[in-house]
């Protein structure tokens, strides 16, 4: 996979993530280049796109909808509990491809 094919496979994977859960969504950041370690000591570059909307009037119900979508491209998904003043038991993310999706905004 070229660099062009990383960046658009990352595009497509966060965009699949928001079309999951509806519309509303606005980019918040890139898709950015990051570096990343990699096995043995070598290095390497990630890219990192977020996308951003208003408050979901359900949000257990968009973190279960993007669960579910990432179960249907074989991503194995893990449940936590987001932050701040409400925390809400619900987010899910995935460290196979170091993806999140978070239900308050750090914005």
């Amino acid at each position: 996979m070229n660099t062009a094919e990383a960046r658009q496979s990352v595009v497509t994977f966060v965009e699949g993530s928001t079309d999951a859960v509806g519309d509303g969504w606005e980019a918040s950041d890139g898709p950015l280049l990051g570096k990343c370690s990699r096995s043995l000591g070598g290095g390497g570059i990630s890219y990192v796109d977020a996308m951003v909307r208003s408050a979901s009037a359900d949000p257990k119900a968009d973190v279960a909808a993007v669960e579910r979508h990432w179960k249907k491209l074989g991503v194995t998904t893990e449940r936590y509990q987001t932050g701040g003043e409400d925390p809400i038991p619900g987010g899910t993310r995935s460290t196979a491809v170091r993806s999140a999706f978070r239900t308050t905004s750090t914005r």
